[in-house]
């Protein structure tokens, strides 16, 4: 019986320090809301947002309707969370600038010259603060499409791309 009783005590005693150590140890990362949003962009004609929600992140996807199974010609992509996943070839083709929600960013560049499926693509990670209330987190901006043209065209809408409440 003392036994359990001091089992008790100390299980009580661990789970009353963890909450003051988490409580203690908030970092701003953490503080306020995560941010739901939604893009201030227009769709481009042929093109529509899609929203994927995920474990503990979304996307919005603009994108080409495109028949099941198969895959957009052209679109681009916003991951908004704390764990952005950009491709390890990412930058492998160069680095060009641009600017993404009305801040310099460096897109980095990968492509495939396959000739039975030729891309070119660009990615850009970087933090966004949607503002008081709100937790900062990570961006993660692709664009994607058959040539660097459309690319580039894609790429300049997101320029002044902002964000307001889903």
């Amino acid at each position: 019986m003392r036994r359990s009783r001091w089992l008790l005590v100390a299980v009580a005693l661990a789970a009353i320090g963890g909450g003051v150590y988490l409580l203690a140890a908030r970092d701003d990362r953490h503080r306020g809301q995560f941010p739901e949003l939604k893009p201030d962009l227009a769709a481009p004609e042929g093109y529509a947002w899609e929203f994927r929600d995920g474990p503990d992140f979304y996307t919005w996807v603009l994108a080409e309707p495109v028949e099941a199974g198969k895959r957009s010609r052209s679109g681009a992509g916003v991951y908004v969370g704390h764990h952005p996943n950009p491709s390890k070839t990412a930058g492998d083709e160069g680095r060009v600038p641009g600017r993404v929600c009305g801040r310099d960013v460096t897109w980095l560049i990968e492509r495939s010259d396959a000739p039975a499926d030729r891309w070119v693509r660009r990615d850009v990670v970087f933090g966004y603060d949607h503002g008081p209330g709100y937790a900062p987190v990570r961006l993660h901006v692709w664009v994607w499409g058959p040539t660097e043209d459309v690319v580039a065209g894609l790429a300049g809408r997101l320029g002044d791309l902002t964000f307001s409440p889903r």
